[in-house]
């Protein structure tokens, strides 16, 4: 509009009452407040590429359709829709329709780039276990490992299928409780221990997939020990560090089917196990 106070929209050869003017003026500031919510301190901190146009009401019923959706989810909402939230005030996203009827072409969004500018997982970013790393980040400068299709946005892979290999003599008891296994594994107290052999925790595309998707693949010797999705990492870490919040203690000594990294890093597919036991891998003051 280049007369905010007549309301006039050359665009479209049309005049928009001034009521209408300043209710949408009102509201775009305040999605773009909200958003800003989402991300963090970080939001007031860095440059912005936003393609809004307000000659019409499209751009507001999309972005602030989602800002409802976000509002009123309880406190739960996919991550595809927060990062089609985002991108849509911070990576000049607007020419892509992310909304609920595009949900599964986006179901695995994860973030978005646009030339320099782009959204994605803190955690991807920083590399810190905690809360903080849950939540996303805006950059204004090109993040090199991102693996960005076409139209700009960031998908994640997805984890393989992985086999559990049950231990028989651990998961029927034969050994007693305490009792070694196998020099790399057995059921006992939990065991707080140092790695065996550096793992390398790497932003890559699965070496079997065709699609231009990123996950996360655990190295030793670079050798690949493992693939995870992002989403399903993150979902990960929200359950654990909710788990700690939550944990009551306990009045009895719990058991673990400790198994030493080695062990667990050995099989690529194929994840060792007792049946009835938490597993337990330590990796005490590993910095990945």
């Amino acid at each position: 509009m280049t007369d905010l106070k007549r309301g006039e929209s050359t665009e479209w050869g049309a005049t928009v009452p001034e009521s209408v003017v300043d209710y949408r003026t009102v509201t775009a500031s305040i999605v773009i407040a909200i958003v800003a919510r989402l991300v963090g301190d970080d939001f007031v901190k860095t440059r912005h590429a936003c393609w809004m146009s307000l000659n019409d009401p499209s751009w507001l019923e999309r972005v602030a359709g989602l800002v409802d959706e976000i509002l009123s989810s309880g406190g739960f909402i996919e991550l595809w829709k927060v990062v089609g939230t985002v991108v849509n005030v911070h990576a000049a996203a607007d020419h892509v329709n992310i909304d609920p009827q595009n949900a599964l072409d986006y179901s695995r969004l994860i973030g978005w780039r646009y030339g320099s500018y782009g959204v994605l997982p803190k955690l991807l970013v920083e590399w810190k276990l905690d809360e903080e790393s849950l939540g996303l980040l805006c950059v204004d400068q090109i993040w090199a490992k991102a693996v960005v299709r076409a139209d700009g946005s960031i998908q994640t892979a997805e984890t393989p299928f992985i086999t559990t290999e049950f231990d028989e003599a651990a998961s029927t008891g034969r050994f007693g409780s305490g009792t070694v296994v196998g020099s790399d594994a057995y059921i006992g107290p939990p065991s707080i221990g140092f790695a065996q052999d550096d793992l390398y925790l790497n932003i890559e595309r699965h070496a079997r997939s065709e699609s231009p998707d990123m996950g996360l693949c655990g190295r030793v010797n670079g050798d690949s020990v493992g693939f995870v999705s992002v989403t399903e990492a993150l979902s990960v870490l929200a359950h654990s560090l909710a788990a700690q919040k939550q944990c009551p203690g306990h009045s009895q000594k719990l058991e673990a089917y400790n198994v030493r990294t080695r062990a667990w890093c050995r099989p690529h597919l194929r994840k060792p196990a007792a049946k009835g036991s938490v597993t337990l891998i330590s990796v005490k003051d590993h910095s990945l």
